[in-house]
């Protein structure tokens, strides 16, 4: 694993990988940065109001058409939001970049607690059918429940009153849902925005009102749209109920040992949705440490996933344990089984179900355990442990590689990073990120940009990490720090790599055009 050096931002607020992966956007003093992932450099500096940068909180980029020639993003405050550009505009899109100021929101005395961009193609009647045309909408959520705001070119287009998460429900791709709470009941709103392009309706497409679920926790929709899955308040129970599309009641889940479950002290805490050999299933996460397949045709467990104090298995599988004692610098090493994972005292639950994107692998942690990993192969009728990991501190995010089968691992302590790869026939990886810098803290979080890269950063200070054992390319490490690929889009980076500080990677903010994506939209509320 090879590293690049570390860029400082404004506290809380994070930097964020664009849709399409070639870029990052970061605050730092009154500055908005963009620059390539691919080769650091900087492609766009924008000059931010002193006090807007200072209390910005959010970056989104707009991620709904990753392949548009534009690349919007967003940045926020508590109460005002600003669009930028750093691409012109094209391919029917309706929305002209020819301003120089960014675009700002004033939702009015709510405070934001996050934006979400909602656009899409569709089809106009002048383009005979071919989704040639773009729209391009803002989604404001306010910290207090209160309401979810849908702006766009118009101004402000929609209203959902409400809202119980500030985000939308995970799963479908025809549209955007929210879940609201605008009377005594659950309510699902979706919108298909494609529609309401078409149309420029200002109404929603769907309300679905669950009926008998006393208070919602969570919502997941199914890859296809047809099925949506909820959690209902452990003071009901174990109850995770199925409902069509239509807002139809299919099914709702007790768990295998109904018995058990008194009071909600046993309740349902998660749930995923996959989809192999064109069926569906539901991941259900449970308190009592377990992961139940659901079949979503019969409704019948198909597997269950237990996480045992002692790993003992019939097959010898790799167990991987951090090696603080070597010599050569952080490690892992493996032990052979049975195995005892560390425990805690009188805590369970399961705290991270994460899946992999072709549904074939599956990663947990459990209250119980929180120091160790445990994957899983996943086949929707049968489930096999294939290794387990093992950390000095406990696991604070997993995340899978969209593109293969890597996962990366964040301890909570110890400013360290874990990769671990199912088609890697060595050991996982450890990296001590003092070797960047000794100020580097503890992991806030990571992301995949590419197969090979991802971002990674703790309070205030981002890096890049680089797989290189699989990586065919050259790498050019003539100053320490300096990325490890070279691409062709910037024939300067050779220059910039051998004798350019980080501080000069930038162009003149004078000379840069800040572009507007919303035609300096400025509107306050009625």
């Amino acid at each position: 694993m090879d590293l690049t050096s570390s860029f400082t931002y404004t506290v809380n607020c994070a930097p964020q990988v664009s849709g399409s992966g070639r870029y990052i956007a970061y605050v730092t003093g009154h500055q908005l940065i963009v620059r390539s992932t691919s080769t650091l450099a900087t492609k766009r500096i924008i000059t931010l109001p002193g006090d807007f940068a200072r209390r910005a909180l959010i970056i989104r980029w707009d991620k709904c058409i990753p392949d548009s020639s534009e690349q919007r993003l967003a940045v926020a405050t508590a109460d005002e939001v600003r669009t930028f550009s750093i691409d012109n505009g094209g391919n029917g899109e309706r929305i002209e970049d020819t301003g120089r100021e960014g675009a700002t929101i004033l939702p009015g005395k709510e405070e934001i607690a996050n934006v979400e961009w909602w656009s899409c193609r569709y089809s106009s009647e002048e383009s005979n059918g071919n989704n040639d045309s773009q729209i391009v909408r803002l989604a404001v959520f306010s910290r207090a429940a209160l309401k979810t705001s849908i702006w766009s070119s118009d101004g402000l287009e929609l209203e959902i009153a409400s809202p119980k998460i500030a985000s939308t429900l995970k799963g479908c791709s025809r549209g955007f849902s929210v879940l609201t709470r605008p009377y005594s009941s659950d309510i699902v709103q979706s919108l298909q925005l494609e529609s309401l392009a078409i149309s420029r309706e200002k109404k929603l497409v769907r309300s679905m009102t669950l009926h008998g679920c006393l208070d919602v926790k969570d919502a997941k929709w199914s890859r296809t749209g047809n099925w949506l899955a909820t959690i209902d308040t452990p003071a009901m129970g174990y109850r995770v109920s199925v409902w069509g599309a239509d807002g139809t009641l299919v099914h709702t889940y007790h768990g295998i040992n109904q018995d058990l479950v008194e009071d909600g002290e046993l309740g349902a805490q998660t749930i995923e949705w996959i989809e192999k050999d064109d069926r569906e299933y539901l991941l259900i996460g449970d308190m009592q440490e377990q992961v139940i397949v659901l079949d979503a045709l019969t409704y019948q467990p198909t597997a269950v996933i237990k996480h045992g104090s002692l790993i003992e298995t019939e097959n010898e599988i790799p167990i991987w344990i951090e090696d603080t004692s070597s010599t050569h610098g952080l490690s892992y090493r493996t032990v052979t089984n049975p195995f005892y994972p560390p425990r805690t005292a009188k805590e369970y639950g399961m705290d991270l179900v994460e899946v992999s994107r072709d549904h074939s692998l599956l990663a947990t942690q459990v209250a119980s355990m929180p120091y160790t990993v445990f994957i899983w192969s996943l086949d929707g009728q049968n489930t096999t442990l294939l290794t387990c990991i093992t950390h000095s501190s406990p696991i604070n995010d997993l995340t899978w590689n969209p593109d293969s089968s890597a996962l990366l691992i964040l301890p909570t302590e110890g400013g360290i990073i874990g990769v671990w790869n199912r088609n890697s026939p060595g050991a996982p990886v450890l990296k001590e990120l003092t070797l960047i810098s000794p100020d580097f803290g503890n992991l806030h979080s990571a992301e995949w940009i590419s197969p090979t890269q991802f971002l990674f950063y703790d309070s205030r200070s981002f890096a890049l990490g680089q797989l290189i054992e699989d990586y065919p390319h050259d790498s050019y490490p003539s100053r320490e720090g300096s990325p490890a690929l070279l691409q062709d889009d910037d024939t300067n980076v050779r220059d910039l790599v051998n004798g350019v500080q980080q501080s000069e990677w930038a162009e003149d903010p004078d000379l840069i055009g800040m572009d507007d994506t919303f035609h300096r939209l400025s509107v306050k509320p009625t």
